[in-house]
Formats: structure tokens, C-alpha cells, sequence
């Protein structure tokens, strides 16, 4: 879910000239953001989210369930339909398949009632070996299987959801495309094994320090690990990650807004959802799970107050930090081990 290009040379503005020029500022700041995929520069492809995201809203509304609301399913589609992301877009029938298995699992979790830490734990650990079994790359796995956990959702809806957004979001990703998708190139196996362990520390050091201090359930908000699985790949910088926090505090603090003002959360949902896309548009900055945070209000009923926006950035720098720290020691361990490992002199005749 990374998205790397090559920037051109030209030196960003400094502050005074952000403040004495804003609009052209912006515009030059704008070029610089080169796009993913040729996809996200075709502006119909934009409107493809919404032939998923406004059913689903709809039906949840009129039935008035909000198990009904899987709110990666936004992110989800951004990604097949606008990014293009090869590891969500290879294959069709994995797409059908992994996030419904990951959404029962973590209804089954939610279920037994254990101990929160445990369960979601326990959640991380399934959902990342059903990736490494299917050879997947779909990360909003990850928040299918703990959406059920964190926010106790026990409601056969709730899995009927994910199994129809899969659906529907491979049906229109298949019509949409001109072509067959292509294998992504596959990282060295040792590789995505280091990195997905790298992901599997984080999460767990985070979810035993939020439960032990008994941090509200939005600092574990799903699409936070989701985000985080990217991060953990080690292709972002440090701006990025606290950009990211700040959008994670500003569109909770619009979706709790949007929610208190509107008499239907269906088209609260479908404002906050829309203000996400616009910015990723506007802005030229692409992170699926922006999206999923958007309808994260949906759902999360009483939790749910203004701290709400707060507790989404804290949680999501807190993650990138563990990651920061993870990294660090990483490299301390592999120096330290370099220079005491002996030296091999090999000459040549």
C-alpha cells in the first residue's frame, strides 16, 4: 500500500512565501505530488467509491443496523478502483475470500468475550497467518477482523456486509478494468517474513500498553493497524507519518461534527466519506485507510465524542513510534552483530 514516485528538484517554498503567496504555493507543493497509478489521474475512476459506499450506507440506514457499516470497505474500494494497489487487485477470488474469513474470525473472537488485549491479539495473529497461507496482501483484513472485536459486534450482518462489499468491489473492479491485473513482483521471502513480524511486534506492544492503561477504544481503532502495516514496509518519512496523524484527528473531529448535526448518519457518513476523497483529490496524497476512518463514527456508537479525533491521532503516532523504535533497535542489533562476527579475508592467487 505504498505509493512511491519520483519528485522533481524543484525546492519547496519556505513559510514566508507560503504566507505571502498561499494559492500558488499550494499549486507548486500539488505538482510535486506525483500520483501512484495513471488511475488516480482518471477522474471517472473517482466517482467508482461511491457505487459502494452509498448502497451500503443506504441499506444500514433503512434497516437501521450499524453492523451493517464495514467502513474499510471505503478504503477498500478507493484502492482497487482508483489506486490500482497490485497486491489488492492480483486476484479476484482472493479478494471474494480473505476479508470475509478475517471478518468471521473476529466475530467468533468477539464472541468467547475474552479479555480485550487477548482478542485482538489473538485477531492480529490469525489475520496475518491467513495472508501468509493465501499468499494475500489485502492489509484492511486486519480491520474486518477487529472491527467485531473492539466495538463487540456479534451480528450475522456484520460478516454478510464484508462478503457483499467484496463482492461488489471485485464485480465493479473487473468491469472497470481493461485488462487482466498483473502479479505484482514478489518481495524475497525472508523479507515479507521480517516485515511481517516487524508488524506483528508493533501491534502487540500497542495493544498491551493501550489496554493497560485503559486508553479509550478509538487510540485501537482498526484502520490505525491497517495504516500502520504500511508504515511497517519502512517507505514512509517522518512528515508523512505525523500528516497522516493530523488527518487521522481532523476528519474524527468532522465525522463526530457531521454526526451530531445530521438526523441521518447514513448521509453524515456519506459528507464525512466525501470530504476524505476530496482531500486525497486536492492534495495528491493517498492513504486508503483515511477513508475507513471517515465512517469509523458509524459504528463506534457511545464511544464516540469529540475526544474521538484526538484519540485517532495518538493512537496512529503511537504505532508509527513503536515502529520508529522497532526500526531502530533493528538496525542496533544487526550493527552490533556485524562488527562482532569475524572478519573473512579471501585472496586471490
Amino acid at each position: 500500500m505504498s505509493f512511491k514516485g519520483n519528485q522533481p528538484s524543484r525546492e519547496l517554498p519556505s513559510l514566508g512565501q507560503w504566507l505571502s503567496h498561499p494559492i500558488g504555493n499550494f499549486l507548486l507543493w500539488r505538482s510535486q505530488q506525483v500520483p501512484p497509478s495513471f488511475s488516480a489521474e482518471q477522474p471517472w475512476r473517482w466517482f467508482l467509491p461511491f457505487l459502494v459506499v452509498a448502497p451500503m450506507l443506504a441499506i444500514a440506514g433503512v434497516v437501521h443496523k450499524t453492523s451493517m457499516i464495514f467502513p474499510e470497505g471505503a478504503a477498500l474500494s478507493f484502492g482497487v478502483f482508483v489506486l490500482c494497489i497490485p497486491g489488492w487487485t492480483v486476484s479476484r477470488w482472493r479478494l471474494i475470500v480473505v476479508l470475509p474469513i478475517a471478518a468471521l474470525m473476529g466475530m467468533g473472537l468477539s464472541v468467547l468475550d475474552l479479555p480485550l488485549s487477548l482478542a485482538m491479539v489473538l485477531g492480529v495473529t490469525g489475520v496475518l497467518i491467513l495472508l501468509h497461507i493465501l499468499g494475500s496482501l489485502l492489509a484492511p483484513s486486519l480491520s474486518a477482523a477487529l472491527i467485531p472485536i473492539l466495538f463487540h459486534i456479534h451480528s450475522w450482518f456484520y460478516p454478510s456486509t464484508v462478503l457483499g462489499v467484496s463482492i461488489a468491489v471485485t464485480v465493479i473492479g473487473a468491469l472497470a478494468s481493461r485488462s487482466t491485473p498483473k502479479a505484482p513482483r514478489s518481495a524475497i521471502p525472508n523479507e515479507r517474513f521480517a516485515q511481517t513480524f516487524k508488524f506483528f511486534i508493533i501491534a502487540v506492544i500497542w495493544i498491551l500498553v493501550a489496554t493497560a492503561l485503559h486508553l479509550p477504544a478509538a487510540t485501537l481503532a482498526p484502520p490505525l493497524f491497517v495504516s500502520t502495516y504500511d508504515v511497517a514496509k519502512g517507505t514512509t518519512s517522518f512528515p508523512l507519518e505525523v500528516g497522516r496523524a493530523l488527518l487521522f484527528f481532523a476528519l474524527g473531529f468532522i465525522g463526530v461534527a457531521v454526526v451530531s448535526l445530521m438526523h441521518s448518519d447514513a448521509f453524515a457518513g456519506l459528507v464525512t466519506f466525501t470530504i476524505g476523497l476530496a482531500y486525497m483529490a486536492i492534495a495528491r496524497r493517498y492513504h486508503p485507510p483515511i477513508l475507513a476512518v471517515a465512517l469509523l463514527a458509524l459504528i463506534v456508537g457511545h464511544v464516540v465524542d469529540w475526544k474521538f479525533g484526538l484519540c485517532l491521532m495518538v493512537g496512529s503516532l503511537s504505532l508509527y513510534a513503536i515502529n520508529g523504535a522497532v526500526e531502530f533497535a533493528t538496525l542496533r542489533v544487526f550493527r552490533i552483530s556485524s562488527f562482532s562476527s569475524p572478519l573473512t579475508v579471501t585472496a586471490e592467487e
